[in-house]
């Protein structure tokens, strides 16, 4: 067994009657410590304590719980009731900082997964969670600022424009949107004149379509997307551009409808 190192000798008052003692370090919190008065002990007429005599004592918590992210509420998102998990090394009750509230009020040590109460359509910023230990000690976390957005992308131009005429052959297609989006849903038909993908170009319907000869390129914060033909059009001919549902927002929501340019 070992023994509390000592910073000073013991610190004597009430006329040799008692001894104070103070450790080089800080005790740690939450152990128990025991504490011995030894038969070496002797009297002013030097005789020996009559018997050993130990005493225990556990130290208070003073260490706050640590909590630490495991998944964070994305950004962007169409859910409106987020959730988010992150770990605690104490048990302790959760309380919810900013505009988030949750029906979940205790942490369990370990992983804790917590669903936010419905929020409406908005920006999120200052939220927090904070869990008390039972000895009152607090341990928070900051909640990343995110989006709540519910409402569906809108086609804002296309070019060329309807009805535009003495287009180039070799035209490339453009697309632009009310809102940032998705890049990965924003697709086209590469490798075949199917119509399959979110930004499509026909001259007959869309029974068939233009094959592309690559992904659309995106730009002014991926609002904006330019796809091109992989090969010349044809010669005084109408064509078509159509935006699909396959096209989402960052946030998931996609177009209400397609939309498809009309014909002049």
């Amino acid at each position: 067994a070992s023994c509390v190192k000592m910073s000073t000798s013991p610190l004597v008052s009430n006329y040799y009657r008692t001894f104070s003692f103070e450790p080089y370090d800080s005790l740690d919190d939450e152990t128990l410590y025991k504490m011995k008065v030894t038969q070496g002990v002797e009297d002013m007429a030097g005789n020996s304590l009559l018997s050993e005599e130990t005493v225990s004592f556990t130290t208070v918590d003073v260490t706050p719980p640590k909590l630490t992210w495991i998944t964070k509420v994305k950004t962007s998102t169409n859910d409106e009731t987020p959730s988010l998990t992150f770990s605690t090394t104490e048990v302790g009750d959760i309380t919810y900082g900013g505009k988030c509230a949750s029906s979940t009020a205790k942490a369990t040590l370990g992983s804790n997964s917590i669903t936010f109460n419905k929020l409406t359509e908005g920006n999120y910023l200052g939220c927090s969670i904070t869990v008390k230990d039972a000895a009152g000690n607090s341990g928070s976390l900051s909640v990343n600022p995110f989006e709540i957005d519910t409402t569906a992308p809108t086609v804002t131009f296309v070019t060329p424009i309807n009805n535009d005429t003495a287009i180039s052959l070799a035209t490339p297609i453009g697309v632009s949107f009310s809102e940032s989006m998705d890049t990965s849903s924003v697709t086209s038909n590469t490798t075949s004149t199917g119509c399959s993908g979110g930004i499509l170009l026909s001259r007959d319907g869309f029974s068939n379509c233009v094959q592309m000869s690559a992904s659309p390129t995106d730009s002014n914060l991926q609002k904006d997307f330019q796809v091109t033909p992989s090969a010349n059009l044809d010669n005084e001919s109408w064509y078509k551009i159509r935006a699909t549902t396959d096209v989402k927002d960052l946030a998931g929501n996609p177009l209400a409808s397609n939309y498809d340019m009309a014909k002049g």
